[in-house]
């Protein structure tokens, strides 16, 4: 017979060990990331981050309270409207479409912020709860009296009644436009006719801290401290499916972002980060950032991405993918590598890493030296297959990416050095300055002139005269 308190023994063994796995796992995952907190300090004086975009030029682009900030990895600039209304943005009241960010005032209407240009521009002057751009110069606006409207080049040429309310949200999901109304449901409407689909009751939303998530495969809804799947592919993966609505009820979920099945996040009471993926779902905490309001996600890729928040910009990336650097100030001796200035990069996408004591191309994942020369270049740019750099003491030199050959194109007894470097791509020239000297190298003749600066002005002219 069998002994019920043995069984019972090991079922607390089991249970004891499997929350022991599920601390173990939830530990590793909390200590395999790395984050970095941009406030004030780092000159990201606008905090409160409700949304992230990207432009083609990779500029991440930050909805405000105030209004647009663009960071380009280093640096906040701040783009405002210049007139007093546009001063108050709102929560994530931004989308956008090719070069154009569209941004919601609610009172005051929507303006248009060219990406090209960096131009503000006025596209409409009615109350809006939502804005929603559908192609090039047409948009769709949720007014706060009730209407969709269609608006092409500055001209209203469709519109639906409809029952929509302070909370209402838009998103475009393959071409067709999806509303969600409070206390009544989500909608599917076409945006060429602007008619109504279909109407989705088994979604209802409450209006409060809910959004869209919109994926090239899915469309997601965050309702009422769970994450809803609108329509796409991942509403027939029910192991999928399970998972992201069953997360601990108890939690609030005030966003989602699906980015593969294998990488999708949670924001938990705007508190904490959860991670969902085939293994299971495991907490991040942030490690030196206490407090933060977390409002929103934008994701690189699988193993790194930004969050919005109340304090600032928090930047997220997976230690198990980590980069590899060069530290410019390691010893220099056996395989170490000191890159120096310049990182160049070929047609083809592989790279020219000018260092000490080599200079090596970076192609397939494998390092291959350039020639034999001891090299540790100043500046350095790439034409066809030839780098062009200036040295200390060394002068002005030509380098064969394939062979490694290297040629003096300018070089005295005086011993120059050349720093900067430009490619004048009209005349065909390469222009390299340095201590007191100017070399203008042509590509087609394969000719150098070197000028001594201000020594002899005639000269100078005559020089200058010919390279425009």
């Amino acid at each position: 017979m069998i002994n019920k308190c043995h069984i019972v023994s090991r079922w607390y063994k089991f249970l004891a060990f499997f929350f022991l796995m599920l601390f173990v796992s939830l530990l590793s995952f909390s200590q395999k990331y790395s984050t970095k907190l941009y406030d004030e300090s780092f000159g990201c004086f606008q905090k409160n981050i409700s949304e992230i975009l990207r432009d083609k030029n990779g500029f991440l682009w930050l909805g405000t309270e105030s209004g647009l900030v663009r960071f380009d990895g280093s640096n906040f600039n701040e783009f405002f409207p210049k007139e007093n209304k546009y001063k108050n943005l709102g929560y994530r009241k931004i989308k956008k479409f090719n070069d154009d960010i569209y941004l919601n005032y609610e009172k005051n209407g929507v303006l248009v912020f060219d990406l090209k240009k960096y131009q503000y521009k006025k596209v409409f002057n009615e109350p809006v709860i939502e804005v929603e751009p559908i192609s090039e110069n047409t948009f769709i606006v949720l007014t706060e009296s009730g209407f969709l409207k269609k608006i092409i080049n500055g001209e209203t040429v469709k519109q639906l009644r409809i029952n929509a309310i302070k909370g209402s949200l838009m998103a475009i999901f393959r071409g067709t436009l999806y509303v969600s109304l409070p206390q009544i449901g989500i909608m599917s409407i076409d945006t060429a006719k602007l008619t109504v689909l279909k109407k989705n009751n088994f979604i209802i939303p409450d209006g409060y801290r809910e959004s869209f998530d919109v994926g090239e495969n899915n469309l997601a809804f965050v309702s009422k401290s769970e994450v809803k799947i609108v329509t796409g592919d991942l509403i027939n993966l029910a192991k999928i499916k399970n998972a992201l609505v069953g997360a601990n009820p108890k939690d609030n979920i005030t966003y989602y972002k699906y980015v593969a099945p294998q990488s999708q996040y949670f924001i938990l009471q705007n508190k904490y980060i959860c991670s969902v993926s085939p293994s299971g779902i495991g907490k991040l905490y942030f490690k030196n950032i206490v407090n933060c309001e977390l409002l929103c996600i934008f994701s690189i890729d699988s193993n790194s991405f930004f969050v919005g928040s109340g304090q600032g910009l928090i930047e997220v990336r997976n230690n198990e993918f980590q980069n590899t650097v060069l530290d410019d100030n390691i010893p220099l001796w056996g395989n170490a590598l000191r890159v120096r200035r310049s990182i160049l990069e070929k047609i083809d996408g592989s790279l020219v890493l000018m260092g000490y004591p080599r200079n090596i191309n970076y192609e397939n994942n494998c390092f291959e030296k350039i020639g034999d020369t001891i090299s540790s270049p100043n500046q350095a740019i790439l034409v066809d297959n030839y780098i062009y750099a200036g040295y200390d003491n060394l002068g002005f030199v030509k380098i064969d990416c394939k062979s490694g050959r290297t040629e003096t194109l300018a070089y005295s007894i005086k011993k120059q050095s050349y720093f900067g470097i430009y490619h004048d791509t009209i005349n065909h020239f390469i222009i390299a300055g340095g201590n007191g000297f100017l070399a203008i190298h042509n590509i087609q003749t394969g000719q150098t002139k070197v000028l001594t600066i201000f020594k002899e002005k005639i000269k100078s002219i005559y020089v200058a005269n010919e390279v425009h």
